[in-house]
């Protein structure tokens, strides 16, 4: 199965998130605040090319390099 969109949620400002997604991996994005502190982020992605969604991970890994998402209460 291939992907070609995926919505992700990640904790970071605007600005980083901008500059990580003018990537050739990206075609397009939205990103929709979730707070009013500039910190969480709902983004949406349109991947410029369909990736197996076994390797997924990885491309999103690439896009989002040392970005997170903040896991209160889980261990």
């Amino acid at each position: 199965m291939d992907v070609t969109a995926v919505g992700v949620i990640v904790d970071e400002k605007r600005a980083v998130l901008e500059k990580a997604l003018k990537n050739s991996l990206v075609d397009s994005y939205e990103i929709d605040d979730l707070d009013k502190t500039d910190s969480r982020k709902d983004v949406f992605v349109c991947l410029a090319n369909p990736v197996d969604s076994k390797y997924v991970t990885g491309v999103l890994s690439e896009i989002f390099e040392g970005m997170g998402t903040k896991k209160t209460g889980v261990e």
